[in-house]
């Protein structure tokens, strides 16, 4: 049996470079760590609970230290719709702009560390290296946003699906996903309910369902409970995602 390890293969989901998500402590020094800390504390949410709404305080910033957040937008009909996942490294809230138009809510149970956004941007004056580190979560986030655009786009839920899966190899390996040291396959794991997955996705429960039956059918995935799947085909996973050609033979 080969062993686990955490980097994805260049043949394997992760042939287009991804943007990888930088603490906010990444390459400052010890006394500017201190300083960062000083101003920041820690907080812990269990899953479910919001953290941030729309209607929220907007002086409010915070850094994901564990665990996974969701952004939702509630529609004019009243359903919800998640428009983003936040995993460790990335930021909450808006550092430069307005209040932001969606709610955060703790997908897992959630630790952050919390900051006051006008310490944080007096802050930022003083240390170039923090105010470099943010700008590099935004680009992340950008990143983010337009692979979700990607995969909402997808004709298919079968489609979506498989996009979902390879974003998460792609994105958040450490996370999510562990892939067999060929590359020949790996075990995903969803860090959202089924329900959440649906609105991510722009679909149902029961689309999901059968998306997943599908692929279990043909051979290009094993299901191991309703929340972990073992990929076993690569190519025909990335062919059914839409976005990228099958890596050569």
């Amino acid at each position: 049996m080969t062993e686990p390890k955490s980097d994805v293969p260049a043949h394997g989901p992760a042939r287009r470079r991804v943007v990888p998500a930088i603490a906010l402590e990444s390459g400052l020094t010890e006394q500017e760590q201190a300083r960062l800390s000083a101003i920041g504390r820690v907080q812990r949410y269990a899953k479910g609970a919001t953290i941030l709404d729309a209607e929220g305080e907007p002086a409010m910033l915070a850094s994901v230290l564990d665990g996974f957040v969701k952004l939702q937008k509630t529609r004019l009909d009243g359903r919800r719709q998640i428009v983003g996942l936040l995993v460790p490294g990335e930021m909450i809230g808006q550092v430069y702009g307005a209040r932001p138009d969606f709610e955060s809510e703790a997908a897992t149970d959630v630790m952050l560390r919390t900051f006051d956004r006008r310490r944080f941007r007096t802050l930022l004056d003083d240390i170039p290296r923090l105010e470099h580190n943010v700008l590099a979560s935004l680009l992340h986030e950008f990143e983010a946003a337009r692979e979700w655009m990607m995969l909402v786009s997808g004709h298919s839920v079968t489609e979506r699906f498989a996009g979902f899966l390879l974003l998460l190899c792609r994105r958040w390996p450490e996370s999510c996903c562990s892939v067999s040291a060929d590359g020949r396959n790996a075990m995903v794991r969803l860090p959202v309910s089924r329900a959440d997955l649906a609105q991510y996705l722009g679909t149902t429960v029961e689309s999901i369902s059968r998306a997943v039956q599908q692929h279990v059918r043909d051979g290009v995935l094993g299901m191991r409970s309703a929340s972990q799947f073992e990929v076993l085909d690569f190519p025909e996973l990335i062919a059914r995602s839409g976005h990228e050609a099958p890596p050569p033979a």
